[in-house]
């Protein structure tokens, strides 16, 4: 059976010769590792799971409120929780954030990829 353009397939079909071995497929670049996977952050994996508060961390990690508000929103640092009025987030995730921001001094750069891994910039 010869297949003339694989790319017209639909994923069931594709999933299909794939498992019967008359597609096989090669991955040419490694699959892209999650924030937990990090180098940044197994440097400060033993934070996980401390709560902190927001204004601890500005305090803690140097960092302003408004970049730490940022991160949350966009889903880079988890919300643990609330204690009255304060928001609680995953301390481990704060300091992965703060020493990925350290690695790239500067204002006006791409710290994050939308998954919260580090921003690699493309070269030519």
């Amino acid at each position: 059976m010869t297949i003339k353009n694989p790319e017209q397939l639909t994923p069931h079909e594709l999933n299909h010769f794939i498992k019967r071995g008359i597609i096989k497929v090669m991955i040419a670049e490694p699959l892209p590792m999650t924030i937990e996977e990090q180098p940044e952050f197994l440097l400060h994996k033993d934070k996980r799971g401390n709560t902190i508060s927001l204004s601890a961390a500005c305090r803690k990690y140097g960092l302003s409120l408004r970049t730490i508000q940022q991160w949350v929103a966009k889903g880079y640092i988890p919300v643990v929780g609330q204690d009255k009025n304060r928001v609680l987030i995953d301390e481990a995730y704060i300091a992965y954030c703060a020493e990925v921001r350290k690695s790239r001094p500067g204002q006006g750069r791409w710290l994050f990829n939308p998954d919260g891994t580090p921003y690699t910039p493309k070269t030519c």
